[in-house]
Formats: C-alpha cells, structure tokens, sequence
C-alpha cells in the first residue's frame, strides 16, 4: 500500500490538477512515468482520483475512463498474486466492456472492443 508520504503527495497532485487536465501532455507523462518505474497501482489511483472529481468534463471523464481500463491491465501484470491479478483483469475487462456501451462514439471505441475481447479471451484461458 502506499506509504504516508506517497499516499500525502499523491492527493496533492490530484487536487492541484486543472479539472480539464484529463489527458493533457503533463497529466500523460505522469501517468507513463509511473507504469515505467513500476508504479501501476499509483497510476490506477491517481486515475480514479480524478474520476472522482466532480467537476470534470465529461469528455475528458471518457478519457480517463479508458484510460483506467488500460492501467488495470498494466498494474496487474506486476502482481504476483494469480487472484489478484485475475480481479484486476476482471475489473479492466469491465471497465473495457462499460466504456464501450457508454462512449459508442469514442474514437477509441475499437481499441475498447479488443480490449474486451482479449481479456475475456485471457480470463476464460485461465480458468
């Protein structure tokens, strides 16, 4: 879990983003920076921080929506835990599956319907 400090600095970055900082430069470097240095689970809760603000554009909660969704698949992978990880799949698949009912016009509504696929693919392979 996170510790103090990080859990400290990780809700001032979250309440210090502009609501529309969505998917801006800054907000996708951060977010890549965490997933290279092995900070999955920090980037799957600094996502749904910002989800959770109320108010933020719905464009931009889209965004973010998927982007979640991406960043379960990747936090899972560094988990050792094969329940964990087969929630944490479960969960994206989920998220993969609501974003493509709720966003039908997303431009990254193909990528969500793969997404879906696969995972579902992965976790009936699993079983």
């Amino acid at each position: 879990m996170l510790g103090r400090a990080a859990g400290f600095a990780l809700a001032l970055s979250i309440l210090a983003a502009p609501a529309h900082a969505a998917l801006d430069e800054r907000t996708a470097q951060y977010l890549e920076g965490l997933r290279e240095n092995g900070f999955g689970d920090l980037a799957v809760d600094y996502l749904k921080g910002l989800l959770a603000r109320p108010d933020l554009a719905e464009a931009d909660r889209a965004d973010l929506e998927f982007e979640l969704a991406g960043a379960l698949i990747g936090a899972s992978e560094s988990l050792a835990d094969l329940s964990q990880r087969q929630q944490m799949l479960e969960e994206a698949r989920g998220r993969f599956a609501e974003f493509t009912k709720k966003y039908p016009k997303h431009p990254k509504q193909a990528e969500s319907l793969t997404q879906t696929d696969r995972k579902s693919t992965r976790l009936n392979s699993s079983h």
